[in-house]
């Protein structure tokens, strides 16, 4: 129906040109926008690149090409699957428990080496298949992978359980140590404020140098007057002490918190009533490990329970804010640093975009199998799927088919410019 350029699509007629659309999704499709003799083998990538000239670009297909965007952004490989469902609905009548039951088997289980192997044999690129291979032998099931850019020639992969602090704080420390220090055994205190007298640390100082012992304090700047007489006993040998006076920028606000939960150590501070000339008197804790650089320090991790505890406040925080907003970037990177079982990826200057597209893949699908994988019955071949999936994309994909579904069945007509 036509009325003033504008054109009516009743129900009957667009519910029954979707249907016949939907039955072109597949290998045999030869409507895309490639040549006739080439298919992806991706399923999803054939239906966004099919253009029918009509209505149902603009309206039904971009719907569903908005979905299967969304799905491939947070769990690579879905959309094929997705559009499988909707086929099987629509062409073959299956419901979506229907669907489950035929394609997949009824037991969760975890992620395994072995399915990751066999998913990585299908990546194409080799320099891709190399990096997420050595990721692999290395990786146990509760580590965690991070990577990120670097300026190295080459892209190097290494394993650590110590937590890095990459920090800004006051480097004229370290002169007298030739830029590092590394410690084992080493007392410290954690101040959250600014030591304003030499008096606030007289003790800590006299009793360094009397026993001649490693000691570190945390606090958040000092007075002029403060860092020159210890730079000077510093210079004359007196006493190894090592203050990380840490900038007053956005980054250290909370840095604190996390350092303490890393050496299971309460903080000094006036919001408590505590005070400085007398907690430097206590007996104060002792670390296992140190070591200090002009990049930032490293920590032996020694409260397990206190840095899960940390962990699992900052991840709730995480999940309470949007991905825009300025503070997601800083609370991620907190989270990364109290890690302690990681794999860092560095990857090399020149890393082509395709090898990080097919990184950040691999590491979206162990992120998701993290509730368990199901296998899927292998009795049609459809190459274009895996042969498992997690827990987490089958409740995504399922949903967003209903979803779906149950907006195309409440339509009652498309209303749209005709050309």
């Amino acid at each position: 129906m036509k009325n003033n350029g504008v054109k009516i699509v009743l129900e009957k007629d667009f519910k029954n040109k979707f249907i016949s659309r939907v039955h072109s999704i597949g290998e045999t499709n030869k409507n895309t926008v490639y040549s006739a003799t080439f298919n992806s083998r991706r399923s999803y990538l054939n239906f966004i690149n099919t253009y029918f000239g009509d209505y149902y670009d603009n309206t039904l297909k971009s719907l569903i090409e908005k979905i299967v965007s969304e799905l491939e952004s947070v769990a690579p490989g879905s959309a094929d699957l997705f559009l499988d469902v909707l086929v099987n609905y629509y062409k073959c009548n299956k419901t979506i428990e229907e669907y489950f039951n035929l394609n997949f088997k009824k037991e969760v289980l975890r992620l395994k080496k072995d399915d990751l192997i066999n998913f990585t044999d299908s990546i194409e690129n080799r320099e891709s298949y190399n990096i997420i291979k050595s990721i692999m032998e290395i990786m146990e099931y509760d580590d965690q992978v991070f990577v990120d850019d670097s300026i190295r020639e080459l892209t190097t992969i290494k394993k650590t359980n110590e937590l890095f602090f990459n920090a800004s704080f006051d480097k004229d420390f370290l002169t007298s140590f030739k830029g590092k220090w590394e410690r084992n055994q080493f007392k410290f205190i954690l101040i959250d404020g600014f030591i304003d007298t030499i008096g606030e640390i007289h003790h800590l100082l006299y009793r360094s140098s009397e026993d001649k012992e490693p000691y570190v304090i945390f606090c958040k700047g000092m007075r002029e007057e403060v860092k020159q007489t210890i730079l000077y006993n510093l210079q004359r040998n007196t006493i190894d002490v090592l203050p990380i006076s840490l900038e007053t920028n956005e980054e250290n606000v909370n840095i604190l918190n996390d350092i303490a939960s890393c050496l299971g150590a309460d903080i000094i501070t006036a919001l408590k009533g505590d005070v400085i000339s007398v907690e430097v008197r206590r007996d104060l804790k002792i670390g296992e490990k140190i070591r200090v650089n002009e990049k930032g320090f490293y920590l032996k991790s020694e409260n397990k329970k206190k840095i899960k505890r940390q962990l699992k406040y900052l991840k709730n925080k995480l999940n309470s804010i949007n991905s825009s907003d300025p503070n997601f970037k800083y609370i991620e990177n907190r989270i990364k640093v109290l890690q302690s079982k990681k794999i860092e990826v560095l990857l090399s200057k020149n890393i082509e975009s395709k090898i990080k597209i097919d990184l950040d893949n691999f590491l979206k699908l162990v992120r998701n199998s993290n509730l368990g994988i199901v296998m899927r019955n292998e009795s049609e071949n459809k190459r274009y799927l895996r042969f498992f999936y997690s827990v987490t994309e089958l409740n995504i994909i399922f949903k967003k088919v209903k979803s779906l579904i149950n907006t195309i069945d409440c339509l009652g007509c498309i209303i749209c410019k005709d050309k």
